[in-house]
């Protein structure tokens, strides 16, 4: 297997080095710790080094948890690549979930699009997981309050807090929000009033 050693002067290589990296189908601990020690790395090589996992659906939970916290990297490449092979993981631990939800509460619009995009994959939520959601649909911040619309949209069954929170908002102040929360009420059937 490849060996990866990242200097800037030699980008070209190192490119070549990810390129064979990502078409393996087996990676080593030392390709994954990769993702936990990103910051040593030049900002340059950052998202090539996330690309290696980008295709992967099968990864530990410690590459998990690491790409959990690169949702918040500074680059925002880094940021989107790591949202992107999150949402592609078919489980996540329940603390990714838990730190994916609070982040819709994030101020930065780019951020609160990963959450809802790493739960867009159909997830399965509990009623704890839910009550975060949907105490996120009563923050003050109407992009807040629409993430918390669109994750809850993608449950199969809502459970009955989730509704009163959804019929909450249909008359929300924000046009998006309340028209959101009807979408989500029809797709599931249940009468607004």
């Amino acid at each position: 297997m490849a060996r990866l050693e990242v200097e800037d002067e030699n980008y070209a290589v190192c490119r070549q080095a990810i390129g064979v990296l990502q078409h393996q189908t087996i990676l080593s601990k030392e390709v994954t710790k990769m993702i936990t020690q990103l910051e040593k790395f030049t900002s340059r090589v950052q998202p090539d080094i996330i690309s290696i996992f980008r295709v992967r659906s099968d990864l530990p939970e410690d590459v998990i948890r690491g790409l959990k916290d690169l949702v918040n990297h500074k680059s925002l490449e880094v940021r989107e690549i790591a949202a992107w092979t999150l949402r592609q993981q078919p489980i996540l631990p329940r603390d990714v979930l838990e730190a994916v939800i609070r982040q819709l509460e994030d101020r930065d619009e780019a951020k609160i699009r990963a959450a809802v995009g790493i739960m867009d994959r159909g997830r399965t939520l509990d009623g704890e997981l839910i009550d975060l959601i949907i105490d996120c649909s009563r923050d003050k911040y109407p992009s807040t309050r629409k993430a918390a619309v669109d994750v809850l949209g993608r449950q199969q069954d809502l459970l009955p807090a989730a509704v009163d929170a959804l019929k909450a908002l249909v008359e929300d102040t924000d046009v998006n929000v309340g028209d959101a929360a009807i979408e989500v009420l029809k797709k599931h059937r249940i009468p607004l009033a």
